[in-house]
């Protein structure tokens, strides 16, 4: 039945990969920045579009997914963090206060989520740009909590915890290189080992699993402001997803938090879909000491 096939979620057998059915997610609406305010589900005089407040704020709000990629049913949840009521503004010219209020309003919500008992993990993650997936132009974050946990972070945690057994220590402390910026709580760099082409982290200093209990938001507010702020000047057409990556909820491994900065100006493609490795022609060494001139 229909109603069965926007609740179904299963694991692909060879792989391990879940995947969720969701009907609904194909009625989903198409809006680029020429659609205007009066089509614009995230602007307030839309009010009808924002009845299912979860969570507000001065320049905040959060509401359910209409379009969900799980449901309540499915013992998940999807929604979606409004940044500001301004319809054109973009995280990365945002106050360092304004954006500290949206870092605040996730971790509320992370933490409302990950209370519930079916949820083993919240992924919260943003698309800005058509290339990077957005198909709404109101800037926005999404956070979905999810009843099963994925094997990419599975694995993740049982790598941290592999690492710290092996040597004593944490993996990202000790492996943080080619710095491009770093303020009192917050280091942002070009991983070594960085999946994606031109991608810089942002990790706290201390060693952080959960994003619940991250203090000094403002600092990070301040590291994500720089970062993109960076990339714009660098790429005035800059399209980027952000993947905060989060330890499971009550995991038996965690790990060092950490949020992803993927620019996607160049697309996975073929090789990627086909083996699941993965092919970065920029070294990530010479990246972070060219992207320097932009910060």
């Amino acid at each position: 039945s229909k109603k069965e096939f926007m609740e179904k979620q299963i694991k692909n057998y060879l792989t391990g990969e879940w995947i969720f059915f969701s009907s609904k997610r194909s009625q989903r609406p198409r809006l680029s920045k020429e659609s205007g305010r009066s089509e614009c589900p995230f602007c307030p005089e839309n009010s009808d579009e924002l009845s299912n407040t979860v969570y507000e704020t001065k320049n905040v709000t959060v509401v359910l997914n209409k379009y969900p990629a799980i449901s309540a049913e499915s013992g998940g949840e999807h929604e979606v963090l409004i940044e500001s009521r301004a319809h054109d503004d973009k995280l990365a010219f945002l106050s360092t206060e304004h954006i500290t209020e949206v870092l605040r309003a996730i971790q509320v919500r992370v933490a409302e989520l990950s209370r519930k008992p079916a949820i083993k993990y919240v992924q919260v993650f943003k698309n800005e740009g058509p290339n990077a997936g957005a198909s709404i132009y109101h800037s926005h974050f999404q956070i979905l909590a999810s009843p099963v946990i994925f094997p990419r972070q599975r694995r993740a945690a049982r790598n941290f915890e592999k690492y710290f057994k092996e040597r004593g220590s944490c993996y990202i402390c000790e492996n943080i290189t080619n710095i491009v910026y770093e303020n009192e709580r917050f280091t942002a760099y070009a991983p070594p080992d960085s999946l994606y082409w031109e991608e810089i982290d942002i990790v706290p200093k201390s060693c952080v699993y959960d994003f619940r209990k991250l203090e000094n938001l403002e600092y990070l507010a301040e590291s994500l402001k720089i970062v993109l702020n960076g990339y714009y000047k660098k790429n005035p057409d800059f399209n980027y997803n952000l993947s905060f990556q989060i330890s499971p909820v009550n995991a038996e491994y965690r790990g060092h938090l950490y949020i992803q900065v993927i620019p996607r100006k160049v697309n996975i493609a073929g090789f990627e879909f086909s083996t699941g490795a993965f092919i970065n022609s920029t070294d990530p060494a010479v990246f972070a000491q060219s992207f320097k001139n932009f910060i």
